[in-house]
């Protein structure tokens, strides 16, 4: 019996952490770039790739300067999903009243 009532918590658990997962997502993809890249930064997440690797990927496809440095400002931001993804995980690794925190900040914007 015992076991049953503590798998009925968990699952009520996963379902409230799966809630308040949805809410967070559906109010990331609600906001503007400037306000995205803000909870980026609040998240520790960086939305551009390295420039180092960027720099000598451009060196290598392209031969003028001119053309490294348009790929440059072209390839700059990271892969949409990549960075989405890892903006979940992050948001997920927090604890309860950073959650709460962050989710009064989103319920503010917009």
């Amino acid at each position: 019996m015992n076991l049953k009532i503590n798998q009925m918590n968990r699952c009520d658990d996963d379902k409230a952490t799966a809630n308040i997962m949805m809410e967070f997502v559906e109010k990331l993809i609600s906001l503007g770039p400037a306000e995205t890249f803000g909870v980026a930064r609040i998240l520790g997440i960086n939305p551009f790739r390295d420039m180092a690797e960027l720099t000598e990927e451009a060196s290598t496809l392209h031969d003028s300067k001119e053309e490294q440095e348009k790929y440059i400002k072209e390839n700059c931001l990271r892969d949409t999903e990549t960075f989405i993804s890892e903006m979940i995980d992050a948001y997920c690794s927090l604890n309860r009243t950073r959650r709460r925190n962050l989710m009064r900040i989103l319920k503010k914007v917009k």
